[in-house]
């Protein structure tokens, strides 16, 4: 076999083999590493309030302004 039917041959496995990879790396909520008191449930919802909040906000100053 030639170089470059190898090499067609290899790329989809090497690709798969990427993307699986990069999907181990995204961690809790989107980010990538363990923030103290990962699995408690006050770090949980105190997350998720720090996701929320300021998107509630911008939300509803826009309706305000009428941007919306």
């Amino acid at each position: 076999m030639s170089s470059p039917a190898l090499r067609d041959l290899v790329a989809p496995v090497m690709e798969a083999n990427l993307w699986v990879q990069a999907s181990r790396m995204t961690g809790y909520q989107g980010r990538n590493l363990a923030c103290t008191g990962f699995g408690r449930q006050s770090v949980s919802i105190t997350s998720v309030a720090v996701i929320l909040d300021p998107s509630a906000l911008l939300y509803v100053t826009s309706k305000r302004k009428d941007w919306l």
